[in-house]
C-alpha cells in the first residue's frame, strides 16, 4: 500500500515537471511571449478573459462603439503629443534665440 501511494506521488511529480517543461518549450517557441504567459496563467488559474466596454462622455456625445472609442484615444494622444512637441519646440526656439542674443552682446561689447 506504501508503495502504491510513493508511485502515485512520483507519477505526480514526473507529470508535473513535463507539463512545466513543455510550456517553458511553447513560451520560447511564441514571438509574444508576454501576452502567452499572461493566457496560461489566465487558464491555469480558471480566470476567464472578461471584456470591458469602455463609454466616453464628451459633452453632448456619448461613445460606446469600440472602434470610436479606439479612435477617440488616438485621436486624444496624438494631440497631446503635438502638443508637447510644439511647446518643446517653442522652448528650444526660446533658448536659441536667447543663445544668439548674448552672442551678439557680446560682439558689441568686444
Amino acid at each position: 500500500m506504501e508503495s502504491l501511494k510513493c508511485i502515485q506521488n512520483y507519477q505526480i511529480i514526473v507529470i508535473r515537471e513535463v507539463k512545466k517543461k513543455d510550456i517553458d518549450r511553447f513560451i520560447l517557441s511564441v514571438k509574444n511571449k508576454n501576452k502567452t504567459l499572461w493566457k496560461l496563467m489566465n487558464k491555469e488559474t480558471g480566470n476567464s478573459q472578461q471584456t470591458c466596454n469602455i463609454i466616453i462622455n464628451n459633452g453632448n456625445n456619448i461613445f460606446t462603439n469600440p472602434q470610436i472609442v479606439s479612435d477617440r484615444f488616438k485621436f486624444f494622444f496624438e494631440e497631446v503629443i503635438e502638443d508637447l512637441l510644439s511647446q518643446n519646440n517653442c522652448h528650444c526656439l526660446k533658448q536659441n534665440l536667447q543663445v544668439q542674443i548674448k552672442k551678439t552682446v557680446l560682439r558689441l561689447c568686444l
